[in-house]
């Protein structure tokens, strides 16, 4: 390898590195003080560098968010259907399916609660968000999709208990995750039956 083809891909390395740890200050950030209060000030010294660093490489407020969406969401993965798809009624894949999500909330409730507290003041976060909406009525219909009479009602309840808000309240309110998950299933049992 000739040494200036070396030092050209030592160089694309430190700047890799360098985005690379200006995401994670991101995320940082973000998950400590919301998407409204992180300032490009904030993000150049949690990362150890300039701010024209930062904007070098992430020159607005969406192209910062749609960084640390994607990473985050690397390290981070949502729960797979896999985990409820392979049961055939409605109150069996909506506990799988709860299950699976309510574990997953509880792993990343910090990065949610500031996301969702935020969203109104920082628009770009809509379209940051709007991935994951899709991702909770993909959800909803597979739970439904194994429902005998799939009334309004039902459907409002399932997308009601599928959302973050509703699983950070209960969170409040339950003294575990087996006492919110028992809660919820008899909810949705009452409504599927009528008596909801």
């Amino acid at each position: 390898m000739s040494k200036r083809k070396y030092q050209m891909t030592r160089r694309a390395q430190a700047q890799e590195e360098t985005k690379g740890r200006i995401v994670d200050a991101i995320i940082a950030l973000h998950e400590r003080v919301g998407p409204k209060a992180t300032t490009v000030t904030a993000i150049a010294e949690e990362a150890g560098v300039q701010r024209l660093t930062v904007y070098k490489y992430f020159p607005d407020e969406e192209a910062q968010l749609k960084a640390c969406t994607s990473r985050w969401t690397d390290q981070n993965p949502r729960p797979s259907a896999e985990e409820w798809m392979g049961y055939d009624d409605l109150i069996s894949r909506c506990e799988a399916a709860l299950s699976s999500l309510y574990a997953y909330y509880g792993r990343t409730a910090p990065m949610w609660h500031q996301t969702y507290r935020d969203k109104d003041d920082v628009p770009p976060l809509a379209n940051a968000l709007e991935g994951f909406e899709g991702f909770l009525a993909d959800v909803s219909k597979d739970i439904l999709a194994v429902a005998e009479h799939v009334t309004p009602e039902l459907q409002a309840t399932v997308a009601h208990l599928l959302a973050f808000p509703t699983w950070a309240s209960l969170n409040q309110a339950c003294n575990s995750d087996e006492q919110m998950l028992a809660l919820v299933i008899q909810w949705v049992r009452a409504v599927a039956k009528g008596q909801g």
